[in-house]
């Protein structure tokens, strides 16, 4: 199974621009613009472009929120020690499963998002980005 190329779209767009500190976003305009720049190097998938969207704005107005949600459920961890990569993911994922009025499945989500950790992360990280969500999921 492999994650939608929309998700793994939103995930490299999230990374990028809050965690790498490039065109910073916060509403759809500036988005647009970003959006344009890094479909210069990353297909972006223009037939979920709401989708897109709407995550990434959600995801980057309730980080703080949503940070918080991720330390409450890390066991013996620090937020500081989870990876860039693995902060994304979870930020997003737990962004679309908690904020995202159109619904997708938790079920999809939390494979979905595990298949971009395979992907883009670390050799453990899709065990752990599934450890996170799981129970956040509950």
């Amino acid at each position: 199974m492999s994650a939608s190329p929309s998700r793994e779209f939103v995930f490299q767009t999230f990374y990028h621009s809050v965690f790498l500190n490039e065109n910073m976003y916060s509403n759809k305009a500036q988005l647009e613009s970003v959006i344009k720049d890094l479909s210069q190097s990353i297909e972006c998938p223009q037939n979920h472009i709401e989708y897109i969207y709407d995550t990434l704005l959600c995801a980057q107005k309730n980080k703080s929120e949503i940070e918080k949600v991720i330390t409450e459920n890390l066991k013996n961890w620090k937020l500081e020690r989870v990876s860039n990569i693995d902060k994304s993911i979870l930020i997003l994922a737990i962004a679309e499963m908690k904020y995202i009025q159109k619904k997708t499945p938790t079920a999809v989500v939390i494979n979905e998002y595990i298949e971009i950790a395979k992907k883009f992360g670390g050799e453990k990280s899709h065990s752990f980005v599934n450890g996170i969500l799981d129970k956040v999921s509950s």
